[in-house]
């Protein structure tokens, strides 16, 4: 579901895009759960990171010192810290560098996004960036 969102995203023209989850975030998932990593998962990172999809700065929200416990999401306030933990040794490993956002009201934090990618004129792929990644067949 999430690539059939990425790839939708990525076929429009539009001169920024945000993606919530990512194949690195399934990883991470995975090891703090201890799962095997599959080989279709193998095979998506490999080729998303072949074909640099990404920026190579990534926004990491700061945790807000609590975690409120959900249908979808019961986990305690110490695991959400192991699993943070955890979320950015994999991003390290494949070389991506953080920007934390601190912990903000929800509309402060969007500010300070936007303030940085225009401080850093992160761009979106152009057209012929989208086609090689198109037709590598790995969103």
């Amino acid at each position: 579901m999430q690539s059939e969102r990425q790839m939708s995203a990525l076929k429009q023209e539009t001169e920024l895009q945000f993606f919530d989850r990512g194949p690195l975030d399934t990883l991470a998932l995975c090891r703090f759960l201890e799962h095997p990593l599959s080989p279709g998962l193998l095979a998506k990172i490999l080729c998303v990171q072949e074909a640099g999809r990404f920026e190579n700065e990534v926004f990491f929200l700061d945790n807000l010192g609590f975690c409120e416990p959900s249908p979808a999401r019961n986990i305690s306030f110490e695991e959400a810290c192991r699993f943070e933990t955890v979320h950015k040794e994999v991003y390290s490993e494949f070389g991506y560098r953080f920007c934390n956002v601190p912990p903000l009201s929800v509309p402060l934090r969007a500010m300070f996004i936007l303030e940085r990618v225009q401080e850093t004129s992160l761009q979106t792929p152009s057209s012929a960036f989208r086609e090689k990644y198109l037709s590598l067949s790995c969103v």
